[in-house]
């Protein structure tokens, strides 16, 4: 899987399951940005390289950072998936 496909399903999986603050994954499971990189990624490569590419389109760190943008208060779900996918649109393809 792909670092572009990786963050494509993470936006996929708010968008079908819910987005959350405050933590990786709600009871009712829902998921915040990193939760869903998490559930999208096949192995700890994946998951570190999406977590990179949104760090970096998000311009925050990479330790901390998508974390704290995800749970800011004006946050919304739109924000985020909206996030995801652009983060992949800057992912040349077959990355």
């Amino acid at each position: 899987m792909t670092t572009r496909e990786v963050l494509l399903a993470a936006a996929d999986e708010i968008e079908r399951d819910g987005w959350c603050q405050g933590r990786a994954h709600s009871r009712d499971g829902r998921h915040c940005a990193l939760g869903a990189l998490g559930g999208a990624a096949p192995d700890q490569m994946a998951f570190d390289s999406a977590k990179h590419v949104l760090s970096r389109w998000l311009d925050v760190s990479l330790f901390g950072g998508i974390q704290h943008w995800n749970d800011q208060g004006e946050r919304t779900a739109t924000d985020v998936i909206a996030a995801l996918r652009a983060a992949a649109d800057s992912v040349r393809e077959g990355r």
